[in-house]
């Protein structure tokens, strides 16, 4: 046990100043220079358009990076090569329905930098309902399993069955009750003649 005053370390302010100089190195020794970020200003992730529009693209570019050029593609179709960070026009008026994937590769500074973004083209026609009149109807078996049907010159093809029990009937729909049937061994397997 100690009794009596506690002597004082002179190696106190010592260790202080080796913890400050060891924190000033390691706040500037892992200071690394950041790479520049770039991101699509338009169009937004996941925007809605109707196929017709134009889409305006543009890229947010760090006001301190120079681009030397930027190419945008579409579903890894090129658009076009461009030498500015203007905003450009994307016509959709042949582009398909859904998604589509909007690419841009940013070359800068000896240095390329690929960022994407997401739009769904949709259309703005409405479906047109059709109409339907029964005009007659046929009698079917309806213990087979119809896997494909067809109808060619007046006659009516169709393949029935499940893995063991493969049958094709063919015959007219006035006399469809005894159609031509072929059956096929159970080594033969197809899904549908359609």
């Amino acid at each position: 046990m100690h009794f009596g005053p506690i002597k004082k370390h002179s190696s106190y302010p010592c260790q202080t100043v080796v913890c400050i100089i060891f924190c000033i190195t390691l706040f500037f020794g892992c200071k690394e220079k950041s790479e520049p970020s770039f991101t699509f200003s338009t169009p937004s992730q996941g925007q809605n358009f109707n196929v017709g529009d134009e889409i305006s693209m543009q890229i947010d570019v760090p006001k301190d990076v120079k681009v030397d050029e930027i190419a945008y593609l579409i579903d890894n179709k090129i658009i076009g090569i461009f030498h500015n960070n203007q905003p450009i026009l994307l016509p959709t008026k042949d582009q398909k329905l859904g998604y589509r994937m909007i690419t841009a590769i940013v070359k800068h500074d000896d240095q390329k930098d690929t960022i994407t973004t997401n739009i769904v083209l949709k259309t703005n026609h409405k479906p047109v309902q059709l109409a339907y009149k029964v005009v007659n109807t046929f009698p079917h078996d309806t213990s087979a399993y119809t896997e494909g049907l067809s109808y060619i010159d007046g006659r009516l093809l169709e393949s029935t069955g499940e893995k063991r029990s493969i049958k094709i009937k063919m015959g007219r729909l006035e006399v469809w009750q005894n159609p031509t049937r072929n059956n096929f061994s159970a080594s033969i397997f197809w899904r549908r003649i359609s």
